[in-house]
């Protein structure tokens, strides 16, 4: 699956950042108080490319949740999601590509502040083989 292969690029991606992250399908001992980010991958289609090959193409976005406490402010959460955005637009390794994102508030909640940011990629495997 496609994820499979995007979600070891991000965490090298990723590598340095300052706060923890909740990666897909692994525990994450979260803290109250404790400012962090969770990122996804969320394919929105596939396709096999070539003649006579299993070799896949896709597509989708990439998503990246900051959660910052309610009451850190704003700016830190519009900080942190500035940061990731810019680490991941215009981003290539291999044969993923990393295309303009953006970002947006999430839902209100009683206990986070909570920031956005969707970047869409394309991912060809034939790339990767080569």
């Amino acid at each position: 699956m496609t994820e499979d292969i995007l979600i070891p690029k991000l965490k090298g991606r990723f590598i340095n950042w300052p706060t923890p992250i909740k990666w897909p399908n692994e525990v994450f001992p979260k803290k109250d108080g404790q400012e962090y980010i969770r990122v996804e991958v969320f394919p929105a289609e596939a396709s096999f490319s070539g003649l006579g090959t299993l070799n896949e193409k896709s597509s989708g976005f990439i998503r990246v949740t900051v959660f910052v406490p309610v009451f850190t402010g704003s700016a830190r959460a519009g900080q942190l999601a500035g940061e990731a955005l810019e680490l991941l637009k215009g981003w290539n390794d291999g044969g993923l590509q990393c295309y303009a994102g953006k970002a947006y508030p999430g839902p209100q909640q009683p206990i986070w502040m909570q920031r956005n940011i969707d970047v869409k990629y394309k991912y060809n495997q034939c790339v990767e083989v080569l």
